[in-house]
């Protein structure tokens, strides 16, 4: 149980500093966290398993704290140079996180590639990319889909469903069984709010526990030269 409290204090620390970044970074991570559960739920991931893709979901981002605020929040088209930049956040989020979780960094890292293998960061193929990846990817651009933007409308969950399918059957290989449970879990309403154990409120405290002190300083050593 002491370990279940701390773990659940290092991602509270770790969505306080998704936050004070950006509200909206700090939203879709939590819709991403809880739709990453859902589908993961819905796979039938053991009880570990599920709550790992779960918190990858709340932190999928972390690495997001690297970049500067004016490249996060612009709202016309990237150059190949910025874009360059925001791709390196899934490496930098699993390196800041490696040593304080197991296989969450993994996640993380390879939330970004493609079943075709044109992905990020290391342009694997759908069998070489972890089925927890895999749900964290879909949940990632699913969400992210039917969220409002600077630079566009939000889809309609219809609409959604209907650009994120075509992942979902690369990744799965066609397995229609999956795919369908995929699908429903997506159609599911989503929270749009933090878990029990995570009580976070505007104006709350946001200093970061001792135990979080190393990554604090690994985050401050990573952050862009072009802030």
């Amino acid at each position: 149980m002491k370990d279940c409290i701390t773990c659940m204090r290092m991602v509270k620390s770790f969505l306080m500093l998704l936050r004070k970044k950006s509200e909206t970074l700090y939203m879709h991570s939590i819709y991403t966290g809880n739709t990453a559960g859902m589908i993961a739920a819905a796979l039938e991931f053991e009880p570990d398993q599920m709550r790992d893709v779960q918190t990858a979901g709340f932190l999928h981002d972390i690495g997001k704290l690297c970049l500067p605020d004016g490249l996060l929040l612009k709202d016309s088209n990237l150059t190949s140079e910025e874009f360059g930049l925001i791709k390196t956040h899934s490496k930098v989020g699993s390196d800041i996180l490696r040593g304080v979780f197991k296989n969450i960094p993994i996640y993380i890292l390879y939330h970004h590639e493609a079943y075709d293998g044109s992905g990020y960061p290391e342009g694997l193929k759908s069998s070489n990319i972890p089925i927890p990846a895999k749900v964290l990817g879909i949940a990632d651009r699913y969400t992210a889909l039917i969220s409002q933007r600077s630079y566009r409308a939000a889809y309609s969950r219809r609409d959604a469903l209907r650009e994120v399918e075509k992942d979902i059957k690369g990744f799965f290989n066609g397995n229609s069984k999956t795919i369908e449970k995929v699908l429903l879990s997506l159609s599911e309403p989503t929270e749009q709010l933090p878990p029990d154990d995570l009580p976070l409120k505007r104006g709350a405290s946001k200093e970061l526990p001792v135990c979080l002190q190393d990554a604090s300083e690994f985050i401050r050593g990573r952050m862009s030269p072009l802030e």
